[in-house]
């Protein structure tokens, strides 16, 4: 991929004459209000982009491969790595790391490319990242997924999952891996997450590699009552049979007034899960 001044500033140039005063130009070209207004701005001047080079793009990747990928105006590109690139990347919609060829630090190292992120769709596999980077890649996430994602505050310790939660008022659909040695969920997660606002309006909301700590009990009692959301919950292999028994509750019930949730734990037996399909076959 060319530089940003190799791609836009090769050719003559005339000196802009602005009918606005220079402080309002100034304003204009480091504080843009949104992503469509500096589109056409850049493309329709190159004092814009000289002065604040950023591209508006919709998607950003990290594949398999090894390599990045951008969409750009309906173009797909793929690239090595940030190196030889001096422009920085407004994400409008999607970013997505797979775990395969990442490191535990990619999304971290990649912060500093990035002016700022919009993105309505974001996906994270097994990344460390800060707090405050959390913030920052999910202002606008409405569909989330951090498969086995750590998740620190500035003096090291774990984020719970009901502060990231917490932080995502326009979530619709929620998928969160836990780790097994750095997990976020503890006995009081189920009571944070019911006093939040928003979480009755979560359309989707799914939890794995759920540990026994987690109070299932007050959640059975708040699934009875929903009428909204479909929950998904795959439980440690760890668990004890205690807390099977527990969890078998929701499925030997009688009677099933609210939505059914999807629940599986390795050690389940093959007659559980078949009633577990039929009920949710049965509520679609």
């Amino acid at each position: 991929m060319p530089s940003s001044k190799e791609l836009f500033f090769k050719g003559p140039y005339l000196r802009q004459n602005w009918s606005l005063p220079d402080s309002i130009i100034y304003s204009i070209t480091k504080n843009p209000s949104n992503s469509k207004a500096w589109q056409k701005l850049i493309q329709s001047c190159k004092y814009f982009f000289f002065k604040n080079p950023n591209f508006v793009i919709r998607k950003l990747s990290f594949h398999c491969n090894g390599k990045w990928e951008i969409s750009l105006n309906k173009v797909k590109i793929q690239f090595s790595g940030f190196t030889n690139i001096s422009c920085k990347f407004w994400l409008t919609y999607k970013f997505d790391i797979c775990s395969c060829n990442s490191t535990p630090e990619t999304v971290s190292s990649l912060i500093s490319r990035l002016y700022r992120c919009d993105v309505k769709k974001l996906i994270l596999d097994e990344q460390n990242i800060s707090f405050n980077e959390f913030l920052f890649l999910t202002s606008n996430v409405e569909n989330i997924k951090l498969r086995h994602v750590i998740v620190k505050n500035e003096e090291g310790s774990i984020v719970p999952l009901e502060k990231l939660v917490k932080v995502l008022p326009k979530i619709k659909e929620f998928e969160f891996y836990d780790n097994f040695n750095s997990s976020c969920i503890s006995k009081n997660t189920v009571k944070k997450l019911l006093e939040i606002s928003h979480f009755s309006k979560i359309n989707e909301f799914a939890l794995f590699n759920i540990p026994e700590s987690i109070d299932i009990k007050e959640f059975w009692n708040y699934i009875k009552k929903n009428k909204f959301t479909k929950f998904t919950f795959y439980f440690q292999e760890t668990i004890s049979e205690g807390y099977k028994n527990r969890v078998d509750e929701i499925i030997e019930a009688e009677s099933h007034d609210y939505k059914i949730p999807k629940i599986n734990f390795k050690t389940i037996s093959g007659e559980k899960w078949e009633k577990m399909v039929s009920l949710l076959d049965k509520h679609k």
